[in-house]
């Protein structure tokens, strides 16, 4: 059995992005539940601009000699590669995977509405949320199906939960990448506001995550601004968020992109037992139920986000409350979870998890 995996490998550098990690945590889980006798091509789509004599040749030998063909391409990588991997399916009969990135996809293909017949060519194209699944459904994809992102990662014990107290100022943070986007000015303006008001400093931001090029400027301009309110800490690798992340009060997702996926930020959360006060993007409800595992707040009124942290700080166990459920909502995104209904979607039957 040979299986190639086409996607945003990330080359010889540290990635950090949710694409990235998708993608080797995807390789990483089938590489290590396959039979000792599998084989897995990479063909890593980081090379287009660097080194294209290599991509095409590694592209060319996975193809010519794998069976089963994963790709993995985010908007701009979808105007390519579906076309690509129609015509090679008619050629070649490969079993072709689509595994779709973030959430905006069924709103391509309004657009593009020859893409539906390409997405009917592959076996399969896996989508983050069930909403997107109908979505597509009713613009004519029949063989769409729901495999959620997931991570290699262990969650916080409960007891080392039931151990943690907060105290002001209650530590906030922000884990993905850093951009203006992102909202971290809206939280950053959220929380200044409210120290002002109370006189004290109630709340702080610690910024973690890679620094979007071109956002550089920007970047320092609100570290220098809000110096009282936020520290920037740094990269940090993915396989050691719940460390980072654990002993904060709470995590916040203000985006701006109201067609993201299935964050993983939201799942490092969430097996971290941080409950998330998040803008409601569009599957937000996919991941966040208010009063269990977060607070939501209307796409539209980014100015709610405000309110809501006045709230929590003042009333602290509408936070504390919650953590243990996010640890229970964390089984939702485990590895073997998720990974043992990849194996059934690749007919691959003889794998003990």
């Amino acid at each position: 059995m040979k299986i190639a995996i086409v996607g945003h490998f990330g080359g010889d550098e540290f990635y950090t992005d949710g694409q990235t990690v998708k993608i080797k945590s995807l390789y990483e889980a089938l590489k290590y539940y396959l039979p000792a006798d599998a084989k897995i091509d990479i063909v890593d789509t980081y090379y287009l601009k660097r080194n294209n004599r290599k991509l095409f040749f590694d592209f060319i030998k996975a193809v010519a000699s794998c069976n089963k063909i994963i790709f993995l391409p985010a908007s701009r990588g979808r105007k390519y590669f579906f076309k690509l991997f129609y015509f090679i399916n008619i050629l070649t009969k490969k079993k072709i995977y689509h595994d779709c990135i973030a959430g905006s996809l069924d709103k391509e293909l309004a657009y593009h509405k020859y893409w539906v017949r390409y997405l009917n060519s592959f076996e399969s194209n896996w989508m983050e949320s069930p909403e997107q699944v109908e979505k597509l459904k009713e613009a004519g994809v029949r063989n769409c199906v729901y495999v959620p992102n997931f991570k290699h990662i262990t969650p916080l014990s409960v007891d080392y939960l039931k151990n943690l107290t907060y105290s002001e100022p209650f530590r906030f943070c922000t884990f993905s990448r850093v951009e203006e986007r992102k909202g971290i000015e809206d939280a950053l303006v959220a929380i200044k506001n409210i120290n002002r008001r109370c006189g004290t400093k109630k709340a702080e931001l610690d910024v973690y995550g890679p620094i979007q090029p071109g956002h550089e400027k920007w970047f320092e301009s609100i570290i220098e601004k809000y110096s009282e309110e936020c520290k920037y800490l740094g990269v940090v690798d993915p396989n050691n968020s719940v460390d980072v992340l654990k002993d904060y009060f709470a995590l916040l997702f203000p985006t701006q992109y109201y067609t993201e996926g299935m964050p993983g930020t939201i799942i490092d959360a969430m097996f971290a037992g941080v409950p998330v006060i998040a803008r409601r993007w569009v599957w937000c409800d996919n991941m966040i139920t208010n009063g269990k595992n977060g607070i939501s707040y209307e796409f539209d009124k980014p100015e709610l986000l405000e309110s809501i942290l006045q709230k929590v700080v003042e009333n602290p166990s509408m936070i504390t409350m919650m953590k243990e459920n996010c640890l229970k909502e964390a089984d939702k995104y485990s590895e073997t979870v998720i990974i043992k209904k990849i194996l059934k979607l690749l007919r691959i039957d003889n794998v003990v998890i």
